[in-house]
């Protein structure tokens, strides 16, 4: 049996060896430095850096829709962390795209049915018209449409 080794978000069979992952391709893009990996860095897109990550965030919203009638942002947040997802975790444009049109302080508390959350291809456009419609509001910055898709189109179906 193969041991495999837990290095941050990822699995390796053998620590010794030095291993890179692959480049994402939305960072192939020009203008593609507006998608940010910090927490610290207001002016730009906060996401992981990789799109696997954030599908790996986004099936726990999806079992949050199997498992209950309605849910916060909040809930989605302390499960992504339980699961040991590091980075940004997106919620900020999930509370866009699940339909909210007004910004509220507690936006984290918001309460969402699950029925507001969509099947993945309708959720995906949604999400790419709230990541745009943020990026446009950032300064000094030139947000890509072909950016946030190339890194929507990238993720895996969260719903699987």
């Amino acid at each position: 049996m193969v041991d495999l080794h837990l290095n941050r978000d990822y699995y390796v069979i053998d620590r010794s060896l030095s291993f890179q992952r692959p480049r994402p391709e939305y960072k192939s893009l020009q203008n593609s430095d507006f998608i940010v990996h910090d927490f610290h860095n207001k002016n730009g897109l906060q996401l992981p850096e990789y799109p696997e990550t954030f599908s790996s965030m986004l099936s726990v919203l999806y079992n949050i829709k199997k498992n209950r009638s309605s849910f916060t942002l909040n809930d989605y947040v302390k499960l992504v962390r339980k699961e040991k997802l590091a980075g940004p975790n997106g919620a900020l444009n999930l509370y866009w795209a699940l339909g909210n049109k007004s910004w509220k302080t507690d936006w984290l508390n918001e309460v969402f049915a699950s029925e507001d959350v969509l099947e993945w291809n309708a959720l995906k456009k949604k999400l790419a018209t709230a990541m745009m419609n943020k990026a446009k509001r950032l300064n000094n910055i030139t947000p890509s449409k072909n950016v946030i898709e190339t890194y929507l189109e990238e993720m895996d179906d969260p719903s699987m």
